[in-house]
Order: C-alpha cells, then structure tokens, then sequence
C-alpha cells in the first residue's frame, strides 16, 4: 500500500510539473514589465501552498520505503557502512 501511495503522489507532482512547465511558464511572459515581479511573488506563494505539501508527504513515503525494504547496495551509497 504505501509503494501505491508513494507512486501516487509521485505521479500527480509529475503531471502538476508537466502543466506547471507548459501552460503556466509560457504565460510569464503575457503579465508586462510592470507587474511582474508582483504576479511572481504571487505565483511563487500559491505553487507553493500546492506543491508542498505534496513534496512533504512524497518524501515520508520515499523515506519509509527505504527504512523498511533498501534496496541492495543501498547502505553502501547511502554511507550507512561497508558491510
């Protein structure tokens, strides 16, 4: 259940990246001179609000499935020993 969940949240931050890169981004360049150091402040402030929470709970979930099932060789990479 938690590699669902993990995958999950993994997907909807792909799919929110994709949208983020392709609709939102091109539009930057609409807003004008004049405001756009405000439309980015607020811009940075909601994505913000969106995104973390998402991250948060994708790297609790990473994080778990690491401390219950590493993958071989992963202590080694992760500097948790030699052995």
């Amino acid at each position: 259940m938690l590699l669902v969940v993990h995958a999950a949240l993994t997907w909807a931050l792909v799919g929110l990246i994709l949208t983020i890169q392709i609709v939102h981004y091109p539009l930057f360049s609409r807003v004008g001179a004049a405001g756009y150091a405000a439309y980015q402040r607020e811009h940075v402030t909601r994505i913000t609000t969106l995104v973390a929470p998402l991250m948060l709970a994708e790297l609790v979930t990473g994080a778990a499935l690491v401390a219950w099932h590493p993958p071989s060789g992963s202590r080694r990479l992760a500097g948790w020993g030699w052995g």
